[in-house]
């Protein structure tokens, strides 16, 4: 076993759909893709579940985890395939080949994870070792080879567990990746493998309304398609994609991750409500994450910076919310106005 930054991996294996599932694909990249090819989504789940220990970890989660994940990538074949960029500045592409696989670790912690999913100002290198890294890039044929997606599964004995994803942004946006990808995977295992729900979704779907939803996907195909492969495609815009970001990036620019349409908190992979989650990505730009909290109607916003700039803002904002409250006290109902935006 390895051990690292008060972790110590289980397990390294790799995982693939069920043999005969899936066959070879290739995906070419859209607009959006293409802008996120240097992006990855950095995420960790944290699930209090104090009835697990490390024996029922080894003997039970970790052989359904590799189950369900192997039935959802079935389903969601490319998070199992690479990135493929060819040779002469081709276009790059998502492509699985039979037997390609997503990286999956089991690992032990024996960091304090009441102090981890609190609420108080952490240091975020107290989270790395819950990240798995992606896989190295490697040469084929002159053509390079970029994994795809990495996960890690750390087990706190006794307290919880938390699931981390390190995916290429470009496999997806938040949406495909958190309501779709993972909500399977934690589904699939929570009915103990059964993925019989998945053809049951789609069954409904076709039954309200196939002439409308086959003309919609057409539409939406045709439109891609005339994005890719029209004189100069869509790369002709991405050349000046960079200095048009950049020249936009002059003042002061604040990007806003994730959404609370996602739903983080539905997530449930039958071991216990989600405690907390952490967005690592926002550490890579100038950033924020905002999603929705643990109650109906609540929302969070996870914000990272260098200690004395969050300092000053935890000093300030604390300070505004103060100032607020004091000022709504100060008002009768008969001062209020409404507005919905």
């Amino acid at each position: 076993m390895e051990s690292y930054n008060m972790v110590t991996v289980l397990q390294r294996c790799q995982v693939s759909p069920p043999p005969g599932t899936t066959s070879e694909k290739s995906l070419p990249l859209t607009f959006f893709d293409l802008r996120m090819v240097d992006s990855s989504v950095k995420l960790l789940f944290f699930f209090e579940c104090t009835s697990i220990s490390k024996n029922h970890f080894l003997e039970s989660i970790i052989p359904s985890l590799k189950q369900s994940l192997s039935l959802s990538l079935k389903y969601y074949y490319p998070f199992a395939g690479n990135l493929i960029f060819p040779p002469n500045s081709g276009k790059p592409e998502i492509r699985y080949l039979e037997r390609d696989s997503a990286s999956l670790i089991f690992a032990e912690s024996s960091s304090d994870f009441i102090h981890l999913t609190g609420k108080q100002t952490r240091d975020t290198t107290e989270f790395l070792s819950f990240l798995p890294q992606l896989p190295p890039e490697s040469m084929s044929h002159d053509t390079l080879v970029v994994p795809i997606s990495s996960f890690q599964v750390t087990l706190f004995p006794d307290s919880g567990i938390c699931v981390g994803l390190h995916l290429r942004h470009a496999i997806g946006d938040g949406s495909s990746v958190v309501k779709s990808f993972l909500k399977t995977w934690a589904s699939i295992t929570k009915a103990g493998g059964d993925a019989t729900f998945l053809s049951a979704c789609a069954k409904t779907a076709q039954l309200k309304g196939s002439d409308g939803f086959v003309i919609g996907a057409k539409s939406i195909g045709d439109a891609i398609h005339k994005s890719l492969h029209h004189t100069g495609g869509v790369l002709k815009t991405v050349k000046n994609l960079g200095l048009q970001w950049a020249a936009a990036s002059k003042g002061w620019l604040l990007e806003s991750f994730s959404s609370p349409k996602f739903k983080m908190y539905d997530i449930d992979f039958g071991w216990g409500r989600l405690k907390t989650n952490e967005d690592l990505s926002i550490d890579d730009c100038e950033a924020i994450a905002v999603g929705d909290g643990q109650n109906e109607g609540e929302t969070e916003i996870i914000v990272s910076n260098p200690k004395p700039i969050m300092d000053a803002f935890v000093s300030i904002f604390s300070f505004g919310l103060q100032t607020l409250d004091e000022e709504v006290k100060k008002l009768g109902a008969n001062d209020f106005i409404r507005s919905k935006i």
